[in-house]
């Protein structure tokens, strides 16, 4: 057997921990990724609970530089991932399971996730063996407790390809801060030998304002129920399910009572319970890197990041790069085959919705059936725009967004109406001045936003709904 060797580092920055319970092809196999696919300063800190196949010995002898727990019972899932994180250095520890292969270039996103510092934890997209979704986040609900989002699906569907906040990650691979797992007390003993601590230390460390981001540019692929087959694990998950449900009675009950088997709607309603706001920008096509559309999008998201930013575009054509950088800047992008079934799937759904005024005619109709309650923005992004769609009385709108370089709008029946016109901010450092236009043209309409003096805190949308 060729030995499995790992980095001697001497200050790493993150703490890898796994923990076995027997099946010792797959913790070789799980090691052997992690070992080929892992460059930055790491540690491998292994804790076994009593396996009674040989998988000790293998460790002891088939691993170099991997610090070996050897617990003489099986504590359980989360008591043995304690253990680990109380001999751990780093300063993030990765909880893997034993059957979780890191994919090449796995950790720098995961990573990358921990430059917001408010993000205490972070989870890659999950992949089956034969490639399709396993988990793309999770969901949460009162009365069916957690499950995985997107399993079975393709990993191609946009709708998983976005980095977003979610009420929890699986520890099948899960990224936290280590300050952060003992400043809750890591995961509960409660759930005992597995399922559902995961979940509860989500939950506990969003309790303290932290965020839980999803960041599909990490992968990895998860083999599932290896430890104790499907029928033990099934039985665990039902009994902690009733133990996870007791716990987060008073937090669940503020999530849609589904996890989406009812239908599209349903099921973006549970996936998007999460964010603070839900903004939704409607476009002809996806906009190019630097147009005005593309430069709101990307103020948006960054600036509101608590929020969900879905962007629609009415023409069904792939601007596959384009797509590519709107979703790893953390936007949703949708080509519908029809804008207004798309629409009325996810009626009720949005605070805010900023239509290009090119869009206008077509959908305004579409907008007032399946979204009358948002606060409706129109983006202005020429001047040839402007004179065609605001040479008539434009009903529905709440305020009017223009480029820069055009003449601020006049327009006495929307200065009647209480609509403002907000110049888009051309350069990227701009990005402060149109959050206080924004910022202004919600407290122009009657809203509670507040425009900080110095660095923008941004406010909430979801007041902004028709009542």
């Amino acid at each position: 057997m060729t030995r499995i060797t790992f980095p001697a580092t001497a200050r790493p920055l993150v703490s890898a921990i796994i923990v076995t319970h027997g099946q010792w092809p797959w913790a070789e196999r799980a090691l052997s990724a992690l070992a080929a696919h892992t460059d930055e300063p790491y540690e491998v800190i292994v804790v076994d609970n009593a396996s009674d196949d040989g998988t000790q010995t293998h460790l002891e002898s088939g691993t170099e530089n991997a610090r070996l727990l050897l617990n003489p019972r099986n504590v359980g899932f989360g008591p043995a991932c304690n253990q680990g994180a109380a001999a751990a250095r780093g300063d993030f520890l990765v909880f893997l399971n034993s059957d979780t292969l890191v994919q090449p270039g796995w950790l720098p996103p995961l990573l990358s996730c921990f430059e917001d510092q408010a993000v205490a934890a972070a989870g890659p997209l999950i992949l089956s063996l034969d490639g399709s979704v396993q988990e793309a986040g999770a969901l949460v609900s009162p009365s069916y407790g957690a499950a995985p989002y997107g399993d079975g699906d393709s990993r191609e569907r946009p709708e998983y390809r976005f980095r977003r906040s979610v009420d929890y990650v699986s520890a099948a691979c899960l990224a936290v801060r280590r300050t952060a797992f003992h400043e809750v007390g890591g995961f509960d003993a409660r759930y005992g030998m597995g399922y559902f601590e995961d979940v509860d230390l989500c939950l506990s460390l969003t309790t303290r304002g932290y965020r839980i981001l999803y960041e599909p540019r990490s992968t990895v692929q998860h083999a599932r129920w290896v430890s104790y087959g499907e029928s033990r694990a099934r039985d665990l998950v039902e009994g902690n399910r009733v133990i996870f449900s007791r716990r987060w009675r008073g937090r669940l009950g503020l999530r849609p009572n589904s996890l989406g088997q009812e239908g599209p709607r349903q099921l973006v309603a549970v996936r998007d319970a999460p964010a603070t706001d839900r903004i939704l920008a409607v476009t002809p096509e996806i906009p190019a890197r630097g147009e005005p559309f593309e430069r709101l999008l990307t103020v948006l998201v960054t600036g509101w990041p608590t929020a969900r930013v879905t962007a629609v575009a009415a023409r069904d054509r792939a601007f596959g790069r384009r797509m590519e950088a709107l979703l790893d800047a953390g936007v949703e992008v949708a080509q519908p085959e029809s804008l207004g079934g798309w629409l009325f799937e996810r009626r009720f759904h949005y605070d805010v919705v900023l239509v290009s005024a090119s869009m206008w005619a077509a959908a305004e109709p579409l907008l007032a059936g399946s979204q009358p309650q948002a606060f409706t923005v129109l983006v202005v992004e020429a001047i040839d725009a402007a004179e065609e769609q605001l040479a008539r009385p434009v009903s529905r709108v709440d305020a009017i967004l223009s480029s820069s370089e055009m003449t601020p709008l006049d327009n006495a029946a929307d200065a009647a109406a209480g609509r403002v016109t907000i110049p888009v901010a051309a350069e990227d450092e701009a990005s402060s001045a149109l959050h206080t236009a924004l910022a202004d043209a919600f407290l122009a309409a009657g809203t509670t936003a507040q425009r900080p003096a110095v660095r923008p805190t941004w406010p909430s949308f979801s007041h902004l709904r028709r009542r």
